[in-house]
């Protein structure tokens, strides 16, 4: 399952907001807060990049067969490098991104809020880094039990799968932490937007 077109993407996405940043950096205002928030979103992709690649290492330790039937990554019963490497580099580029967008819009200029200072967006990552782990373990205990109903065990003994039981487990934990990817950042945007009502009575 190799997206050739994802390197091509992701050089013109890197390239276009290389762009922005040089045009803001050169241009007159004296607000540099473009160059902030592209330095935030690249920051939170690489942290959503580290967390992808710890999670599927611990993933593929316990199946590789998700990774070679469930993901079609042939490469991966010879390891986790490269091919298992690269597909949870490229979901953590993406869920990272994603994340950091959704922060950058929740602390949005508005003329009766207050803008929180990054930093503060930083301590918001917090919500979904620790969300996950929680939505991740709970999906993966019950994926042998709620799972089957949409795959049976019959099937996937068909694919060649030797041992469903983990094979579902896992599945379940990446369902489980795109689950609470999106969870923690429901939590995280509504802590920013709380805060920044607090900021604002603070200063009236």
């Amino acid at each position: 399952m190799d997206d050739s077109t994802f390197i091509a993407r992701a050089v013109i996405g890197v390239g276009l907001l290389a762009i922005l940043v040089l045009r803001e950096h050169l241009g007159d205002s004296a607000d540099r807060r473009r160059l902030k928030e592209y330095g935030f979103l690249f920051s939170s992709a690489g942290l959503g990049i580290a967390y992808a690649i710890v999670h599927d290492v611990f993933t593929y330790r316990l199946s590789r067969e998700y990774f070679t039937v469930g993901k079609g990554l042939s490469g991966a019963a010879d390891g986790f490098w490269p091919q298992v490497a690269w597909l949870a580099a490229r979901a953590g580029w993406s869920g990272g991104l994603v994340v950091g967008v959704g922060l950058l819009l929740a602390n949005n200029p508005h003329p009766q809020l207050r803008q929180l200072p990054y930093a503060q967006l930083w301590r918001a990552l917090c919500w979904p880094l620790a969300i996950m782990p929680l939505t991740a373990t709970t999906l993966g205990l019950l994926g042998p039990v709620v799972l089957p109903s949409l795959v049976g065990a019959s099937t996937l003994a068909h694919l060649g799968v030797a041992d469903p039981s983990v094979f579902l487990r896992v599945w379940g934990i990446h369902v489980g932490t795109y689950l609470g990817a999106a969870a923690g950042l429901a939590a995280a945007a509504l802590t920013v937007r709380g805060q920044r009502k607090v900021v604002l009575a603070g200063v009236c």
